[in-house]
Parts: structure tokens; C-alpha cells; sequence
């Protein structure tokens, strides 16, 4: 082998790292960009009036119904299963940018064990936030009546308590304000 060839091959070899790299920065971009701009899910629901549901809240004894708990914000139906770490990483995203997040109330409920719910409400710290109620949803209204089976479930409703979006999967806390001040 001369020279030559090895300097041909060489280049040819650091021409390809550089494609390689290149795209793989636009493609990781893209899917970045994808990921944080999560598509909506169910648009025909778009436009409904929130539905009235009762949710168990954490003291195991107070019933409140959804729609109509006056929040004077708009509001997020948070539905989950507490094992999945989808819900476990959207709620951590929302708790993290809760400051930003303050004039959306949100309703976080599940229709899996009493116990099962509470552990995430502990894990969480839930009970810090006052925009944050936790309940079980015991009648599971809430997959009856959408028919809905995939977690997490966000539906973003305006101060106006008429559905702006459904999304299945993450959602990054600034669709969700952006959604809610539709």
C-alpha cells in the first residue's frame, strides 16, 4: 500500500465522521425538537366542556367533583397509573417548573389502589403545591367516559373550562401554558 492510498483512505474515513456527526446532530435535534413539541391526541374532543367526575381526594374522606371545584384558572386533567415512569417523569418536569405553572390548576388522579396513589403523592410532595389537587378515581369515570387506556393523559382546559388539547405521552410545561392561555 503507497502513501497515496493510505492518505485516501484516511480522508475518506474523517469525511465519513464528519457526515456521521453532522447528521447526527440534525437528526438528534429533530427528535429533540419532536419530543418537546408533543402532537395532539383525540382532536375531536377539542372544544368539550370539562366533564363533571368525582375524584377521592388524599385524606380518604372528601369527594370533590372536577368541574365543579372554582379554580379561576384554567386547568389540567393529569391522568396516570403511579408505576409508569412517563407519569413519573411528566410530573417531575411540572414540578420543576411549577413557579411558571401557577395559574394552571391541575387535577391529578388515577383509578389504580388508594395506596398506590398516596405513594406517589408522597414521593412527589404534592401536598406543597396549591394548585395541585390528588385523587383517585374510584367510578373510573375518566377512561369510561374518554376511552382513553394510554398514561399519561393531559387535557389542557381554558379558564373558560372548554378542552384546548389532549395529549397521550410527555408534554413540556410550556405547551401546557401555552395551550391553557388559548
Amino acid at each position: 500500500m503507497t502513501k497515496k492510498d493510505i492518505f485516501t483512505i484516511g480522508g475518506i474515513i474523517i469525511l465519513g465522521l464528519i457526515v456521521f456527526e453532522c447528521a447526527s446532530k440534525y437528526i438528534g435535534a429533530s427528535y429533540k425538537k419532536a419530543a418537546e413539541q408533543q402532537s395532539e391526541s383525540y382532536p375531536e374532543l377539542k372544544g368539550q366542556v370539562l366533564p363533571s367526575f368525582n375524584l377521592l381526594l388524599p385524606d380518604s374522606a372528601t369527594i370533590i367533583d372536577v368541574a365543579k371545584k372554582e379554580t379561576n384558572k384554567s386547568t389540567v386533567l393529569f391522568y396516570f397509573r403511579p408505576d409508569c415512569p412517563y407519569c413519573q417523569k411528566e410530573m417531575t418536569q411540572i414540578t420543576q417548573e411549577i413557579k411558571k405553572l401557577t395559574d394552571i390548576h391541575f387535577f391529578i388522579f388515577t383509578p389504580y389502589p388508594f395506596k398506590e396513589m398516596m405513594d406517589f403523592y408522597k414521593h412527589f410532595d404534592l401536598k406543597q403545591y396549591l394548585n395541585i389537587t390528588m385523587g383517585q378515581d374510584y367510578n373510573y369515570f375518566f377512561a369510561n367516559h374518554f376511552k382513553i387506556g394510554s398514561v399519561p393523559c393531559i387535557m389542557v382546559y381554558g379558564k373558560d373550562k372548554r378542552l384546548r388539547g389532549t395529549f397521550i405521552g410527555n408534554i413540556a410545561p410550556e405547551q401546557i401554558i401555552e395551550l391553557a392561555n388559548k
